[in-house]
């Protein structure tokens, strides 16, 4: 037994009928070739001039997300290898103070480069802590 494939979407009286309306338009088609190309041609014109004029988005609008979180990881990064810098300046500082300490006489010139480090080494922890504040 063969079985007959039916179009189970359309009904046969929706097939009737939309068979004899494209039918009607092919038709009219083979009929009006001239017509069909200029509507054609007209239909593609204002898509064009709909594409560039009124459905044209602004490109601000349009790549703002990407571009912030682009900026984003670009800070988060930046602010990372600051934060990594500063770090290794207030080790260095501070193994520098030890031993400027360790010594048994400071002359003044020693005490005023202590009171420098130890002023660079507050300013670079207020740094990372208003980083991490900031990131936040």
């Amino acid at each position: 037994m063969i079985k007959e494939k039916r179009n189970i979407i359309l009904s046969p009286f929706a097939l009737k009928w939309l068979s004899s309306r494209l039918a009607g338009i092919s038709q009219w088609s083979a009929r009006n070739p001239r017509r069909v190309f200029l509507l054609m041609v007209s239909l593609l014109a204002c898509s064009a001039i709909l594409c560039f004029t009124l459905f044209r988005t602004e490109p601000k609008m349009a790549g703002t997300r990407q571009q912030g979180l682009k900026e984003k990881a670009g800070a988060g990064i930046l602010g990372l290898s600051q934060s990594a810098g500063n770090l290794m300046q207030v080790l260095q500082m501070q193994a520098e103070l030890n031993g400027l300490l360790s010594t048994k006489q400071l002359s003044p010139g020693d005490s005023l480069k202590i009171a420098a480090m130890l002023q660079r080494i507050r300013q670079l922890q207020t740094n990372i802590t208003n980083h991490e504040k900031n990131q936040l």
